[in-house]
This record gives structure tokens, C-alpha cells and sequence, in this order.
């Protein structure tokens, strides 16, 4: 999101049971699985995350920051601009991995691709792979992945299993 502020009229975000009020800046939100993520990338935005039984935990993001919320706990991180860039990558079309577990990059994909792509080890999930890919060309990363890590790939039309 890009926001100018206006204090008469809050832009506010609701992920789940999370609220983020813009306070002027440009900031990104994602929202999967019980987990809500804010990273801000200029200005302040300020994160409410309700706790049971609990005054709600707020917390004010600055650029760098990233609030992450799960259950009821709240964690705050630094992030360099090139990392928060890297994350915005899909904006353009393209995720970025460093040092990316291959489980994580797989759930990545399969948040863009028809094709879905399956790991039928979690041995595999757990090891890294890095590089850019287009969004939409899950099968040049399957075959990435076959070459690099010496991987069984197979592809029945509807999904790509990724097995040792």
C-alpha cells in the first residue's frame, strides 16, 4: 500500500483479527495460514494484535520493520531495503530466493501457479535453493531445481513432484 496520510479519514488494513493503521508510508501486509506480516518500507504504520485475555499488543513499524503475528504472539524484525525489495519482487512479476528453503519457494509458487508444485520428501523441503524466477513459470523452476540439486522431477499436467 501507498498512502498519503489523513489524520480526518485512517487508512486501516484488517488481516484476520489484526488491524494496521496507516500513519503516512507505503507498507506491504500479508495474511495466510494464522499468520499476518507487516514490513514497512517509508513511514510509520501502527500494528494492533489482540492477545487473549490481554490488552491488545501494538506495536509502531518504522522503515525496516517487520511485525509478524501468529496465534497470540508478535515478534518485531529489522529487514534491509534490498531484502523488503526482494519480498515486493512478485509486484514485477518474479521471486527472488537467497538461501531460501526449497519448501518454502514450492509454497511461494503455489501462490501464483495453477501448476502446483508438491515435495514428496520433507528431506527435500529443508534445502536451500536460490536464484529469480518468473512468477508464472513453475516448470523452469521444477527444472532448476532437478539440475542444481539432482532431484527426481516429475510432471503429470495438473502438478510437479519434487522427490529425491
Amino acid at each position: 500500500f501507498a498512502v498519503r496520510h489523513d489524520p480526518a479519514h485512517p487508512f486501516i488494513v484488517i488481516a484476520g483479527n489484526r488491524r494496521i493503521t496507516d500513519l503516512g508510508t507505503h507498507f506491504f501486509v500479508r495474511h495466510d495460514m494464522g499468520r499476518t506480516e507487516v514490513a514497512v518500507t517509508q513511514g510509520r504504520v501502527r500494528f494492533d494484535a489482540p492477545t487473549a485475555g490481554k490488552p491488545s499488543q501494538v506495536a509502531m513499524l518504522v522503515p525496516g520493520d517487520v511485525a509478524t503475528a501468529t496465534g497470540n504472539a508478535m515478534s518485531l524484525t529489522r529487514r534491509t531495503s534490498n531484502e523488503l525489495l526482494n519480498e515486493l519482487s512478485w509486484m514485477h512479476g518474479l521471486l527472488i530466493f537467497k538461501h531460501t528453503a526449497l519448501g518454502d519457494a514450492v509454497a511461494e509458487f503455489n501462490r501464483y501457479s495453477q501448476t502446483k508444485l508438491v515435495i514428496a520428501d520433507p528431506a527435500v523441503a529443508a534445502l536451500e535453493i536460490r536464484g529469480t524466477f518468473r512468477i508464472s513459470d513453475a516448470e523452469l523452476f521444477a527444472r532448476v531445481v532437478r539440475d542444481a540439486l539432482k532431484l527426481h522431477v516429475e510432471n503429470d499436467g495438473t502438478e510437479i513432484v519434487i522427490s529425491r
